[in-house]
């Protein structure tokens, strides 16, 4: 008489030491872990262990974007607009990577990414959710106190290690100030806006999703109609400030982004040539230092369409580039043309550009810093105190 899988599975625990089994668990691929966890009671029951969810977690290498592809018109109502989902996982070593699909089909506009966790901005039911795509779960947030459409604001998910909250902070109108969401409760926490930072402007402007530094302690907006600073929030002190630009950079093009958990900018200095900055602390100085510059005829250029170093014409231009992100602990940066849609992965360490295939680059689409976790939760209120991740 054949033996049922179940029936195998327990043999197979039998003659493993249940003290390695967690320690085997963490180096498997994420996506097999799943498959186990759903099979079989024993898997299921390791992998729930909160021990377990933040050990795989950091075993995870920070190697992942989410790429996320409009599907939708310009004149698509926003009820209506969805994207299609990608996952780009960089090689260990190399510029290589793999493209596979993430998620669901048709997912809404995914605005931050933190331990696994997904805030998405969802029009069908006109408000906020967080999910975890990898454990399927969901949950909808309460209404924020401004009743924003979500069309133009800037919002992030944090999660706060002292405390072992996840919080949502989202800003609207700065006239209306900040609000921010403890997740597990039902109540906005609204923060009026300091009168030390004034943001006063002839020109209308609009609030985007903001850069998160520092082990997620620091939150940063670039506002196109300032160039000489930036604003910075400290998510655990719900404290703002200015954080003033390199004088030798006011005038130029520039993007914000992190890299080794600092603020870091690139300064577009010309068509062939781009500098990047770090702030490595927030002390009283708040002093930046130019790590290093790229020369376009320094660099090796690798292309789908070019060999290596065989035309010059190939290479982008520079002033056209922005920083997005950063991968394998700072040595790899992602560029993205805004105009184009093109995407390019730097390797600092070797001074080699790749372009990405052109099936990943579209437009408009929206790139963010992704890893995957197994956090999970039955109830709403369980996401208010956690005892890792």
């Amino acid at each position: 008489m054949e033996k049922s899988k179940k029936e195998d599975s327990t043999e197979l625990f039998q003659y493993i030491p249940k003290e390695i089994i967690p320690n085997i668990m963490t180096k498997l691929p994420h996506d097999l872990i799943m498959k186990l966890r759903n099979s079989y009671k024993e898997w299921k029951q390791f992998t729930s262990n909160a021990t377990f969810i933040a050990d795989s977690f950091f075993h995870t290498k920070p190697n992942s974007i989410l790429i996320q592809i409009p599907t939708f018109k310009p004149s698509t109502p926003a009820h209506k607009r969805k994207y299609k989902s990608k996952l780009l996982e960089l090689d260990e070593n190399g510029l290589g990577f793999k493209v596979k699909n993430f998620g669901m089909a048709g997912m809404r506009r995914v605005s931050s990414c933190c331990n696994g966790l997904l805030l998405v901005n969802d029009m069908n039911v006109k408000t906020l959710v967080v999910m975890n795509t990898m454990t399927k779960c969901y949950a909808t947030l309460p209404t924020c106190p401004s009743h924003c459409p979500h069309k133009s604001c800037g919002m992030a998910l944090v999660y706060i290690s002292s405390k072992k909250q996840y919080k949502v902070i989202h800003i609207y109108n700065h006239g209306f100030g900040f609000e921010l969401l403890t997740l597990g409760t039902t109540q906005w926490k609204v923060i009026p806006w300091p009168s030390l930072v004034d943001l006063y402007s002839p020109y209308h402007f609009f609030w985007s999703d903001p850069l998160c530094t520092n082990d997620q302690l620091l939150l940063h907006w670039k506002l196109n109609t300032f160039k000489h600073f930036i604003v910075t929030m400290d998510t655990h002190e719900e404290r703002l400030w200015r954080t003033m630009l390199p004088y030798e950079i006011i005038g130029e093009n520039f993007s914000i982004f992190e890299m080794k958990g600092c603020l870091s900018l690139m300064s577009n200095v010309s068509s062939t040539k781009f500098d990047v900055w770090v702030l490595k602390d927030f002390d009283e100085k708040r002093v930046w230092c130019k790590s290093f510059s790229v020369w376009a005829d320094s660099i090796t250029y690798l292309s789908p369409k070019f060999l290596p170093n065989s035309s010059t014409k190939a290479l982008p231009d520079f002033s056209k580039l922005e920083a997005v992100m950063t991968l394998r602990n700072g040595e790899v940066i992602v560029l993205k043309n805004n105009k184009s849609g093109c995407c390019y992965l730097y390797e600092t360490r070797l001074e080699r550009l790749k372009k990405c295939s052109d099936d990943i680059c579209w437009g408009k689409s929206n790139l963010l810093h992704y890893k995957t976790s197994f956090i999970y939760w039955e109830n709403y209120e369980e996401l208010l105190t956690r005892e890792t991740i």
